[in-house]
């Protein structure tokens, strides 16, 4: 007659009874889990762009995934919590992400690519050329390097395609100079605007309304979105009158950690919004704020 495979001495006829219980429940419970993440993930509506504002406290973090899958993700916040906010809105088991921008060096912009560069095979990160003497950008850097991860300066007229079937694209605004190391390092931000079809998102980091400014006399009729990620968190330094009715947006998003330091956003910034008769969405209320696009119409 064959043995049993659990001996006597194995480690399973040790384990009490009541912690076997839990084993197995644990195991059945990710089992269910994957079915349920693999199901809703295959049961995605066809031709669907997702922009996902996460909740990841005080920064900016944004994940783009196109109609065919590919995946981009702007900023990843100050801390590893990126990585439990990317679990719930990335298909189960992905761990690759197509691009990466980190819009410029601060840290609650691109303190959380580190752990994201460590977790996710990424094939290219994107940066401003801006920089900083602070240990997580160095880290960060160190990352990109040891991993050799293709990097790229984001520079105006750079068009990144996400999807060349459904035209899904990332255009770069600015910046529009060559060098940005010697600048603030908000001046130097990315701004980029996202397109699918008959809808756009813009995704402005913390770039102040000087550079706003630049951009609304250089070509408004570019600026014009649906949606428009406020820059810098809601601070009274950005999001401008005339940037947010160059940009017209029927809703607007603010990224910033509830009760922050900072007081973002601040009151003069939803005056502005409130006048304008313009609605908006917040991280610190409603969390991780999902939109979605089927080239004719954007919902959030």
């Amino acid at each position: 007659m064959e043995k049993n495979n659990f001996t006597e001495s194995s480690p399973w006829r040790r384990i009490g009874k009541v912690e076997k219980k839990y084993i197995l429940f644990f195991v059945l419970l990710m089992i269910v889990v994957g079915i349920l993440c693999y199901t809703l993930y295959i049961n995605r509506k066809p031709n669907e762009m997702t922009v996902a504002f996460l909740d990841i406290g005080q920064g900016d973090s944004i994940y783009i995934e196109a109609p065919n899958g590919s995946q981009m993700l702007v900023d990843g916040g100050r801390s590893s919590r990126v990585l439990t906010e990317l679990s719930k809105v990335m298909p189960f088991g992905d761990k690759s992400i197509d691009v990466v921008i980190g819009t410029h060096p601060d840290a609650d912009h691109i303190g959380g690519l580190v752990d994201v560069l460590s977790n996710y095979s990424v094939g290219q990160v994107i940066e401003s050329g801006g920089t900083s003497h602070s240990q997580i950008y160095e880290s960060l850097e160190n990352k990109i390097a040891t991993q050799k991860i293709p990097r790229i300066l984001g520079r105006a007229g750079m068009r990144i395609m996400l999807d060349e079937k459904d035209g899904v694209h990332f255009d770069i605004l600015y910046p529009d100079v060559a060098d940005v190391s010697n600048m603030e390092t908000n001046d130097g931000s990315i701004v980029g605007k996202l397109t699918y079809g008959a809808t756009s998102v813009m995704l402005t980091a913390d770039s102040p309304m000087e550079k706003e400014m630049h951009l609304v006399n250089k070509d408004p009729k570019v600026l014009d979105v649906d949606v428009l990620k406020l820059g810098h968190h809601g601070s009274r330094t950005s999001s401008s009158s005339q940037y947010l009715k160059a940009t017209s947006p029927s809703v607007v998003i603010i990224s910033a950690g509830k009760g922050n330091s900072y007081g973002h956003p601040h009151k003069e910034v939803l005056d502005r919004l409130k006048s304008l008769e313009v609605p908006y969405l917040a991280t610190y209320i409603s969390g991780t704020i999902l939109c979605h696009s089927n080239g004719i119409e954007i919902a959030c």
